[in-house]
């Protein structure tokens, strides 16, 4: 008798464990949910100063890049951006920027860079998105991909031109799967 109150104790242990899993594992995914639906919320002012909203996106992969001027590894990976924007123009993809800078600074590096994809700059708004699509740490740069289906998909630390390829193409599999 006591060994069967004893298994069953650890029988309602265990699927109170798992219901505790399953409802942490839903939170997670309705706060990342929300977090992309907010991406597609913003509206943010380029560096012409113009407001633009980002649901004009919404249709397309859409590539996200969180950098600054005084970022080395930001400096680095914007080569590799500029080159495929370049040859995706004509694709579903569009690529954005968001600079954590003030707009003279990040217009001036732009024009320097030959930046050919929209740049904003960053607000408390776009830092609060930041931190929920999981840089914790304000770290730089940062990317997000947002594919039309839904499926996204986060890289923080430079990347080179094949690694945001590959990015990319995850997010766009993930989406069509």
């Amino acid at each position: 008798m006591k060994r069967l109150a004893k298994w069953s104790l650890l029988g309602i242990a265990a699927l109170l464990a798992l219901g505790i899993g399953i409802y942490a594992g839903y939170r997670n995914v309705v706060a990342g949910r929300q977090a992309l639906d907010a991406l597609y919320g913003l509206t943010l002012q380029d560096l012409e100063m113009h407001d633009q909203s980002f649901s004009q996106w919404k249709n397309k992969t859409l590539l996200i890049n969180y950098w600054a001027t005084w970022c080395a590894p930001c400096r680095e990976e914007i080569p590799a951006l500029v080159r495929i924007q370049s040859r995706s123009s004509a694709k579903n993809l569009q690529i954005v920027g968001i600079a954590l800078d003030s707009p003279e600074q990040a217009r001036a590096f732009a024009k320097s860079m030959g930046i050919n994809y929209p740049v904003f700059v960053a607000n408390m708004g776009t830092l609060d998105l930041l931190h929920a699509q999981g840089d914790d740490i304000g770290a730089l740069p940062f990317t997000i991909v947002l594919a039309p289906g839904g499926a996204s998909k986060t890289h923080l630390g430079a990347l080179t031109e094949s690694q945001i390829d590959a990015l990319i193409a995850g997010a766009e599999k993930d989406s069509s799967s």
